[in-house]
């Protein structure tokens, strides 16, 4: 059975859509003072998202955001989530982590990942089919001389659910981080333990991603729920233009090939995703957390941060994950 001892915060990547429109620079300043509040909170890491020409303005420059928030932070771990690897250079990767090392060493966390925008690839003019090999061959050389010294402490982490990358993970060992409701999650198990049984490597860290809110009242939980699915609605429109209502797909990720077209494009109506939100009392909310500790699951990380929430709401769900929640499950065996 897994223990759970780490929990994080996911996607710090300054969404400003028309349910609260922003100047970017002030989303900045706020992730800052939320990561910030996270770190006073006793939370363990915080991960910012990488995505290109995206209107809402998801973070397309990782290092200045990441080495902005070391600076501004003594303890919690910082992270990419994912960094799109096949749009940088092993060079560029090895000399990035070795500036950041130095403002702040131990601290620094990639989960590397692989990307499926036809417009992120196309602008990047990198063959979206050879993105699955450009991910392995980048890690290939910063694993080897000289980029491994220039990387020095930073840890290395797998983003994503499709099979290959489920594979390198068990392959490298490396600490795997995915964005999966508890069917999904169980069928990324699944595979890694296939992989373990085929004797392709060792037993990966696991974390996931779910968004988490916690909220005894009814009315507000709707209401919550509502701003979750405006988030989907959105995300729906920068992974496919040309059909707003298209999301990532869940569970049938796992089975998506990089060589192909994939990652897996559903038209999974937004309400839908949102109802896979947990939202809830305390203890329901740790509960529904509980599935994924019992289900393989060593570290939780909450994506709590959605346009149109209130600031003070957002703080107030934060205090009361790290006071009401966590406790009932760090470390804890049952």
């Amino acid at each position: 059975m897994a223990v759970c001892d780490e929990f994080g915060l996911a996607s710090f990547s300054q969404k400003s859509t028309y349910m609260e429109p922003m100047p970017f620079h002030a989303l900045y300043d706020q992730t800052i003072e939320e990561v910030q509040l996270a770190e006073e909170l006793g939370f363990d890491s915080v991960w910012m998202g990488e995505h290109h020409f995206s209107y809402e303005g998801q973070c397309p420059t990782v290092w200045p955001a990441l080495a902005r928030l070391l600076a501004a932070t003594e303890r919690i771990k910082i992270g990419a989530s994912v960094l799109l690897l096949p749009f940088h250079t092993a060079e560029r990767v090895a000399h990035a982590c070795a500036a950041l090392q130095s403002i702040s060493p131990g601290r620094l966390r990639l989960a590397m990942g692989t990307g499926y925008r036809e417009l992120e690839f196309g602008a990047h003019e990198v063959d979206r089919t050879q993105r699955g090999a450009l991910r392995r061959a980048r890690m290939e050389e910063l694993r080897s001389a000289p980029y491994a010294e220039l990387m020095g402490p930073t840890e290395i982490w797998m983003g994503g659910e499709a099979k290959p990358v489920l594979r390198h993970a068990v392959a490298y060992g490396a600490p795997l981080l995915v964005h999966a409701d508890l069917p999904h999650f169980k069928v990324v198990k699944q595979v890694v333990d296939e992989e373990l049984a085929a004797g392709n490597g060792t037993m990966p860290k696991l974390g996931v991603i779910r968004e988490v809110w916690v909220e005894e009242d009814p009315v507000r939980a709707r209401w919550f729920r509502r701003r979750y699915a405006e988030l989907w609605h959105h995300y729906a429109g920068i992974a496919n233009a040309e059909s707003p209502f298209q999301t990532v797909a869940t569970s049938a990720k796992v089975d998506v090939k990089e060589t192909g077209t994939g990652p897996g494009i559903t038209t999974q109506d937004p309400m839908d995703i949102a109802d896979m939100a947990i939202i809830g009392p305390p203890d329901e909310v740790a509960e529904r957390l509980w599935e994924f500790v019992d289900a393989g699951a060593e570290a939780l990380v909450f994506h709590v941060r959605v346009g149109g929430m209130p600031t003070a709401a957002l703080q107030e769900n934060l205090r009361r994950l790290a006071t009401e929640v966590i406790p009932s499950i760090r470390g804890v065996v049952r």
